[in-house]
């Protein structure tokens, strides 16, 4: 349908570290808004559960893989790997998925 690169990336802050990896993900956000013209979605989203439990979804697409590649490669994106490592912001790895569109539609 279409060759752009869309992912869902799926974030578990470790307790108590939510509002670090929200903090985090706003200031990107911001940032991919500004720098990054092959962007076309950067939307983050929480979950919460009834235990309190947080549940951070990262929902992006790219106009092609090569933006995707790009925007990888930028210093806040290195950063916020660098710092999720050094102060431990998340209970279990991030779990990435890149998906590939083969029906419906994202607007009308």
């Amino acid at each position: 349908m279409s060759s752009n690169h869309h992912s869902i990336v799926i974030m578990t802050p470790a307790p108590g570290k939510a509002d670090r990896v929200k903090e985090i993900m706003f200031k990107n956000a911001k940032l991919v808004l500004e720098k990054e013209p092959a962007a076309l979605k950067y939307e983050v989203f929480e979950q919460v559960d009834s235990e309190g439990v947080s549940v951070i979804v990262l929902e992006e697409t790219y106009e092609t893989d090569a933006g995707f590649d790009a925007h990888i490669k930028t210093d806040y994106f290195l950063d916020t790997v660098k710092i999720g490592m050094e102060e431990g912001l998340l209970a279990v790895p991030m779990d990435v998925k890149v998906l590939k569109s083969f029906a419906g539609f994202s607007s009308r």
